[in-house]
């Protein structure tokens, strides 16, 4: 993943948290989350939407890199997931792109091995893109 396609997938979900949370908390979950108030470590509770980034992609080093492959990580895994099953499918899957971004074979083998087990994929190109599609698959209406 690409500086531009990062900072895209960070705006998605700055506004995926905020709008399901509020428009459909019947599918969110409540975490516990820790956070530093005036320097102290706080655990707090806060409520998530049901989606989740992938660890793949970007620039790391390569012990960094050896570890994460071990713990599981895969090449071409979408970047963006959604484990809620709605309207006949498993999940919910996308791969964000910058406007003129080409999907790799590891993406199109991962796409359409998901597609096959039952779960939706897109390709996003944009973050209106993606929010759009992640609203109208959990029936999101705002």
């Amino acid at each position: 993943m690409n500086h531009i396609e990062s900072s895209m997938q960070q705006s998605v979900f700055a506004i995926l948290d905020r709008v399901i949370v509020a428009h459909r908390p019947d599918l969110c979950l409540d975490i516990e989350d820790d956070v530093k108030i005036m320097g102290k470590k706080v655990t707090m509770m806060r409520t998530i939407a049901p989606v989740i980034g992938s660890a793949n992609g970007g620039k790391r080093d390569k012990a960094t890199a050896g570890r994460m492959k071990k713990e599981g990580t895969r090449r071409g895994v979408p970047d963006i997931q959604c484990p809620v099953p709605m309207n006949g499918y498993c999940g919910l899957w996308i791969e964000m792109k910058v406007p003129e971004g080409t999907v790799k074979k590891s993406q199109k083998s991962w796409i359409e091995y998901l597609k096959k087990a039952g779960h939706r994929v897109e390709v996003a190109r944009s973050v209106r893109e993606a929010t759009d599609i992640v609203f109208e698959y959990l029936e999101v209406i705002i």
